[in-house]
């Protein structure tokens, strides 16, 4: 897959996201906290966890743009995701589980590693 195809999946799989994240926060009756909110960890040792996720990938996709040792870029974008949002519903799960955030976290997890496989075995 090419970068513009794989842009155009990034691109139908968000959308495809806040589709169904609106469905459900309908169906489960869970308020929206705003588009851009900003997520604060409840346990310091997963906020570390994830800081240290951004950097990891923040150094490789500079890596990989600089020594082009990746054919498609993008897919580190989809394993980021898969990581950033698992960690983030882990975190709702163990700590705030009445506002049950943990649940689109998890489908959005969900989501990106779905698409992550349909470009590796797809």
């Amino acid at each position: 897959m090419d970068g513009e195809q794989s842009l155009k999946v990034m691109l139908c799989t968000m959308l495809a996201i806040a589709v169904i994240d609106t469905i459900l926060r309908r169906i489960l009756n869970v308020n929206h906290k705003g588009f851009w909110r900003i997520y604060k960890p409840h346990n310091k040792r997963l906020g570390i966890i994830e800081e240290l996720v951004f950097v990891l990938f923040f150094i490789i996709i500079a890596c990989a743009f600089y020594f082009h040792f990746l054919a498609d870029p993008y897919v580190l974008f989809f394993l980021l995701a898969v990581i950033i949002w698992l960690i983030k519903g882990i975190d709702e799960w163990r700590y705030n589980r009445v506002e049950k955030e943990y649940i689109f976290s998890w489908l959005n997890s969900g989501v990106f590693f779905f698409v992550l496989l349909f470009k590796f075995f797809g």
